[in-house]
């Protein structure tokens, strides 16, 4: 701030043609220090004289400064010029004033920059010493002033994390082991993650494999491939619909309820919607973007950890190429831990991010024991089934992994605690509201079903549509079937 104040008074000076402030200026920089006397009779300064930058010019050539009324002085003169020559004479004589002038109003805005920088750097210093004290005390309420949970520091080393070893002790126990299958089952638990091999059904379409082929080469060259590790673009709707058609074309024929469902369980009317009603997609527009079938990439070596699903929405990975280790933390067992360490205040989906970051080869075990934590290689031809906000890590083996994703919906599915985490989430929001549409058309839709078939008369109006087909699923009989099977009472009494 001085060095500011010191150069505008030398501009002041010059401008208000004061000339003797100016050469009072002048003099005192010219005028030697109280320094060091040497054989010559003059001084030099010491290096700790800080009286010498008080007494320092403002600019290059501060001793020709001239006040303005200098240059003013010259205009009469232009006025007894005869020749262009003369003119030019005039200019240059004028020059050395004026390019000084220029030099000291040129180092005044410079200092007035320096001074704006020094105040923003100075500003960025209070913030990250802000941060990183909020960081200290995070870590000593997390009980691990190293800053990991089970004393597992958050290291730049990614391979070393446990979450993406695959040789690490805690995924060598079986019940680490993602649930495996050779062949696509008709019904699986939603909230569990699983693998079907063999799943290279939808890659038998050569316009398929021709996109994605397309897709791949064109992703080894994106610059999101060096700067993010991943992308995804949406599939063409002619190609979308070759992953959900080939699911249900897997299930057996009595699980089949329509073309755009497939069963999920064997326990009341739950279904995953593998495409949406043009209705539904119409009034849940985030949740119809969840669910379009969409080519990804994930570049070679890529390692990530502690990563979400996009919108934390469950979804299958379909593997083309490229092979990679994966682990899989599930929500709620993230989220119990997370709220025994954040007792009072709320979790966040960075807090979980950030617990896993911090996570032990002991905490992971933990977790394993626990159900919590899952471990598996996924490689071509491999689906994968992701629960909804689970934390994914994973580590590519080799070259880029190549294939297709989509959103799936479970009509057992709960997304209430996912919600109280990320309340803003638009597409849970709406794909909450939706299951609870569909169960209730479901338990209307059984109970036409058993009124139907336990009637001796005349049958009340009976479901239609997907609604029947649902309810004939369930109950096992055709409408109008008349009679009562062995314990009925007892499944309406399970149902009540």
């Amino acid at each position: 701030m001085n060095l500011v104040e010191r150069r505008q008074s030398w501009l002041l000076a010059v401008r208000d043609s004061d000339e003797e402030a100016l050469s009072e200026k002048i003099n005192q920089a010219l005028a030697p220090s109280e320094g060091v006397k040497v054989k010559d009779g003059a001084t030099v300064t010491d290096s700790k004289d800080l009286s010498a930058l008080s007494r320092a010019g403002p600019c290059c050539g501060w001793e020709n400064l001239k006040p303005i009324t200098h240059l003013e002085n010259y205009a009469p003169k232009f006025k007894t010029c005869t020749s262009q020559e003369d003119i030019s004479q005039k200019i240059e004589a004028i020059a050395p004033v004026k390019k000084l002038i220029g030099v000291l109003m040129s180092s005044c805005k410079t200092a007035v920059n320096d001074l704006g920088g020094a105040r923003k750097k100075h500003q960025q210093q209070k913030e990250k010493a802000k941060e990183k004290a909020m960081k200290e005390a995070a870590a000593k309420k997390w009980g691990h002033p190293s800053g990991g949970a089970g004393g597992h520091k958050r290291s730049k080393n990614l391979l070393a994390h446990p979450l993406v070893d695959a040789d690490a002790q805690c995924w060598q126990s079986p019940d680490a082991q993602i649930q495996s299958s050779p062949k696509l089952q008709g019904m699986w638990d939603p909230s569990l993650p699983f693998i079907v091999s063999n799943f290279d059904g939808p890659f038998k379409d050569d316009a398929l494999t021709t996109r994605l082929a397309e897709f791949g080469a064109l992703f080894k060259q994106s610059n999101y491939r060096v700067t993010e590790g991943r992308a995804h673009a949406p599939l063409a709707e002619s190609l979308a619909a070759a992953l959900p058609s080939f699911l249900y074309n897997c299930l057996p024929s009595e699980k089949k309820i329509s073309p755009h469902t497939i069963s999920t369980s064997a326990e009341g009317p739950t279904r995953t919607l593998a495409k949406l009603e043009a209705d539904d997609a119409a009034s849940h527009p985030d949740l119809s973007k969840m669910m379009i079938a969409s080519s990804f990439g994930i570049a070679s070596s890529h390692v990530s950890i502690g990563k979400f699903e996009l919108n934390q929405f469950p979804c299958l990975r379909a593997t083309w190429k490229g092979t990679r280790f994966i682990t899989i933390v599930l929500f709620e067992d993230a989220l119990m831990n997370c709220q025994e360490i954040e007792k009072e205040t709320p979790v966040s989906l960075q807090k979980l991010m950030d617990w896993a970051h911090r996570l032990s080869p002991s905490d992971i075990s933990k977790l394993v024991a626990k159900g919590g934590a899952f471990a598996g290689t996924i490689g071509p031809s491999d689906l994968l089934y992701t629960p909804a906000g689970a934390i994914v890590s994973h580590k590519v083996l080799g070259d880029d992994v190549i294939g297709v994703r989509m959103g799936v919906l479970g009509g057992t599915m709960d997304f209430d605690k996912l919600l109280e985490v990320t309340p803003a989430n638009k597409a849970l929001s709406q794909a909450s509201t939706l299951l609870a549409k569909k169960r209730g058309s479901n338990r209307e839709a059984m109970v036409k079903a058993r009124a139907l078939r336990d009637s001796p008369g005349e049958p009340p109006a009976a479901a239609s549509g997907a609604d029947a087909e649902e309810a004939q699923a369930q109950t096992g009989a055709a409408p109008g079937a008349q009679g009562k099977k062995e314990g009925d009472k007892e499944e309406e009494r399970g149902d009540t």
